[in-house]
């Protein structure tokens, strides 16, 4: 596996990072070490992920190894005690990452926030050539019917507040911390909650990381439009819930996504497992700021680019698992 497919802990000597040749040191060095081991169980878990590395990157003709940066990864949760937001909030947070913005979803239910990296030095801008962004949402459990809400909370009742070190080690280990499931309730709950169901089997799993296509180099004419016409030349199936390309307002956030994966998960007493839909993969070109735009290429820093999310954009986005869902 190329080594590019996990975090660096140094800059490259080609990046536009203004000190090269700083490196993580300390607690947010274990922490690329430890989202590495995420990573891992996400390529194993996700061959379409994997495929698309292959070829677009790692295979022959492709963009190289040393070009696969990750814009950030995202994780799903339920919005009870102790396990919502706020349990990778209190984990990320504790290796120096920072809360920036807000999100709402209302038809899906939905609440998220993003979590921005320490800075290499105080007072710099966040380590996005060495970290990526990390973005977490919540389903409003309350807002469930009452059938699906009191699955939930009997699946989790009696666990209590999951501790930092807990769900570092589930989101590492794949490990549920209700346990198997009963296939009656994942199913009661695909029928209401796409998003729930999901994670009653994959937990704090990794949903899944996007790529920086802006950080190819050299630039890749086109944009994020032709990365997703090489992607459907070469077989792969995008999201095309709101359009291929999601765009922010403003036009300077691009995202495209793949459907995710399906894979079999067991079920509580020991049955025929069943397939269930995993993780995907996507994509993200962030442009430069206006008062960046005369910047060449190689003087671009992530810091010069638009930052954070789009809600509509990240909407969309979720219909990665629920157009797979469509097809178990």
């Amino acid at each position: 596996m190329p080594a590019r497919r996990h975090i660096q802990t140094r800059v490259s000597a080609n990046s536009t990072s203004t000190s090269a040749d700083e490196s993580l040191r300390g607690p947010v060095r274990v922490l690329a070490a430890s989202l590495n081991h995420i990573l891992e169980r996400y390529w194993a878990a996700n061959p379409t992920a994997s495929r698309v590395i292959d070829s677009l990157y790692s295979g022959p003709g492709g963009f190289g190894a040393s070009q696969l940066f990750h814009d950030h990864l995202a994780f799903r949760t339920f919005g009870v005690a102790g396990m919502g937001i706020g349990s990778l909030g209190d984990l990320l947070e504790s290796f120096g990452y920072s809360r920036r913005d807000d999100s709402k979803f209302p038809k899906k239910k939905l609440v998220a926030t993003w979590y921005a990296p320490p800075p290499l030095a105080p007072g710099g801008p966040p380590a996005y050539d060495l970290l990526p962004r990390i973005f977490v949402s919540q389903l409003e459990v309350g807002q469930l019917s009452p059938a699906a809400e009191a699955i939930i909370r009997r699946c989790t009742s009696g666990i209590g507040a999951l501790s930092p070190a807990a769900v570092l080690g589930a989101a590492m280990t794949g490990e549920l911390p209700w346990g198997l499931p009963d296939e009656a309730d994942y199913c009661a709950l695909l029928e209401e909650s796409e998003y729930a169901a999901w994670v009653l089997v994959n937990g704090y799993s990794l949903n899944h990381t996007a790529l920086s296509t802006h950080r190819i180099t050299p630039p890749l004419a086109g944009g994020l439009d032709a990365f997703n016409a090489a992607l459907v030349a070469r077989g792969f199936a995008l999201n095309e819930e709101g359009g291929a390309v999601k765009a922010s307002p403003d036009g300077l956030l691009l995202q495209s996504s793949t459907v995710a994966d399906v894979g079999e998960a067991a079920f509580r007493g020991g049955g025929k497992p069943r397939r269930v839909v995993r993780s995907y993969l996507e994509f993200v070109e962030r442009k430069p700021l206006p008062q960046y735009s005369q910047l060449a290429p190689g003087e671009l820093q992530e810091a010069h680019r638009r930052d954070g999310f789009e809600a509509a954009s990240a909407d969309n986005i979720f219909a990665s698992t629920t157009l797979a869902a469509r097809g178990v």
